[in-house]
């Protein structure tokens, strides 16, 4: 039989001091890259509003306004999956400190704002009410979901909007309770009476 391979050299008390400090060192650098991010998305962000803002009758402008307001919230879902994940595992995110935090809050009001200017500037347009909510389901912020569909759609008889909100009222609704059911009932009612199609989720 081939001889056994010696155990590893047991580690030095310097070499296991060395090892925690190069990873809180990499932690750190981690936790700043995410705090850069997070203000450059912001940062981007109030450019193109104020960029869609000086000429509101540029299209390209707001379209701009638009796929930046896509990343944010693409960047705020993966933050908040890798949180959970963290969560589940029993472990603590390095880059879940209070500046990060603060940094995420504040890109998600930049956000918002941005999204706000869109509906200020042309408050009838339902592609800009649509982005507004899908951002805000999709991130499962349903309180503030909720309150843009309350605003809009009455004053927007777009059919793929109250698509949107059947879909969102099933989606947050449980058929089982009666609550839920007339929930669900009632916003199917309020579609077809609001734009008398047939509305298939």
């Amino acid at each position: 039989a081939p001889p056994p391979h010696p155990p590893p050299p047991l580690e030095s008390a310097e070499q296991t001091a060395a090892r925690a400090q190069a990873a809180a060192a990499a932690s750190v650098t981690d936790a700043l890259f995410d705090t850069t991010r997070q203000q450059s998305l912001a940062s981007r962000l109030k450019y193109a509003v104020a960029r869609a803002t000086k000429s509101p009758e540029d299209a390209s402008a707001w379209e701009q306004v638009l796929r930046e307001v896509q990343t944010a919230t693409q960047t705020q879902l993966q933050r908040q999956q890798a949180r959970a994940n963290f969560e589940v595992a029993g472990e603590t995110d390095a880059d879940d400190d209070a500046g990060t935090e603060a940094n995420v809050a504040a890109t998600q009001d930049v956000r918002r704002e941005a999204m706000e200017a869109c509906v200020s500037a042309y408050p009838t347009c339902a592609k800009f009410w649509r982005a507004y909510v899908d951002s805000e389901i999709l991130l499962q912020n349903h309180d503030y979901t909720r309150s843009i569909f309350s605003r809009s759609l009455l004053q927007i008889p777009n059919v793929e909007l109250w698509r949107s909100y059947v879909s969102f009222v099933v989606a947050t609704s449980d058929p089982e309770t009666n609550q839920g059911a007339r929930e669900i009932e009632g916003s199917y009612e309020a579609a077809l009476a609001a734009v008398g199609h047939d509305i298939d989720i």
